[in-house]
């Protein structure tokens, strides 16, 4: 017999709103705690807030 293992789950869920608390932070939050009711961790990210090191089309850094 096999036993299927059980691999531990994260869902990122991005808010790409310039607004952080807004109404689609108010939709991801809904969304993930009906994920987490079904024992998958979540995590929501602003993305707005996030620094990268990409370049945009000119090849010059973004700021």
């Amino acid at each position: 017999m096999v036993i299927p293992v059980l691999k531990k789950m994260k869902i990122l869920l991005l808010n790409g709103s310039p607004n952080a608390k807004g109404c689609t932070y108010t939709a991801l939050s809904e969304v993930a705690k009906t994920i987490n009711e079904g024992g998958i961790e979540t995590e929501i990210i602003h993305v707005a807030t996030l620094r990268s090191n990409s370049y945009n089309s000119y090849n010059s850094p973004l700021q």
